[in-house]
């Protein structure tokens, strides 16, 4: 999957069923090891699939604190207060 709206050439946009896919992944890790997420340049993908994964461990009620979390932890020198 690419980091675009809609698909030009070879670039394939989000889809519901990476979503799918990801939730798939997610719920059968056992939290025994860590688990890395990552893309290409570490800054969108890897962070909404990062946000996705522990929202759906940690249930309703965390988003925030879900984001903000991941939002300190950003690597860019700029971070925006939720």
């Amino acid at each position: 999957m690419n980091d675009v709206a809609e698909a030009h050439d070879s670039e394939v946009p989000p889809a519901v069923e990476h979503i799918d896919h990801l939730l798939t992944f997610g719920r059968s890790w056992t939290a025994e090891a860590p688990i890395l997420v990552h893309c290409w340049a570490g800054i969108s993908r890897s962070t909404a699939a990062a946000y996705i994964l522990l929202c759906d461990r940690l249930g309703p009620g965390s988003e925030t604190e879900i984001a903000q979390s991941l939002r300190f932890r950003a690597p860019m020198p700029a971070r925006i207060r939720l």
